[in-house]
């Protein structure tokens, strides 16, 4: 299984019970490794950050929200890049291991090519009836960044969805790539300061 379909079900596994954090603000992933970064809101609870992977979540109205990162290279052999026919199986794998872990009917919403603030995307866009009881919406994306692709999903109960999609927009749009800035050379006329 990819990168991304495990980052999906880590984030319909990480659905589950968590204390609340404190009001507190946004913080930024950083991922040299893969050139991008986004914000997130810093005050939900981390399950995992290492490098290219992040899963946070938060409870409201006691139920869990929770917004999933991945990253992985495309394979040099991927015909089209992100848009190869094995990304369109990859999603029909993720479809069918929601199915299998037994929580209920996924509804495909929208499914098909996008765009990220400019650069290619693939989305998946689900919901989730769960036993008949709850239905859950889980928002997935996949951006190609040209050597890399990198997988972003936000995962909650509908009406929480709603209520949180300005959330999940502002870390989704704050999506950029790195940019390496460029040295500016000293001027020669200016003496260097002492500190």
């Amino acid at each position: 299984m990819t990168l991304k379909a495990t980052a999906i079900l880590i984030a319909l596994l990480a659905l589950a019970f968590l204390p609340l954090g404190a009001e507190a603000g946004w913080a930024t992933l950083n991922s040299a490794e893969y050139g991008f970064s986004l914000d997130y809101p810093d005050d939900w609870d981390t399950q995992i950050n290492d490098g290219a992977l992040l899963a946070i979540a938060k409870i409201e109205n006691d139920l869990p929200l929770v917004i999933a990162v991945a990253a992985e290279p495309i394979l040099e052999g991927d015909e089209n890049g992100l848009f190869a026919p094995d990304l369109e199986k990859t999603m029909e794998e993720v479809e069918a291991e929601i199915l299998a872990l037994g929580l209920g009917e996924a509804v495909v919403i929208e499914r098909g090519e996008s765009e990220l603030n400019g650069f290619p995307a693939y989305v998946l866009d689900l919901k989730l009836v769960l036993v008949d009881i709850l239905e859950m919406r889980m928002y997935n994306i996949v951006v190609d960044q040209g050597e890399n692709s990198v997988y972003l999903s936000f995962s909650a109960e509908c009406g929480a969805y709603e209520d949180n999609l300005e959330i999940f927009d502002r870390v989704k749009n704050s999506f950029r790539l790195h940019c390496i800035e460029d040295e500016v050379p000293a001027d020669p006329d200016q003496p260097e300061k002492a500190y």
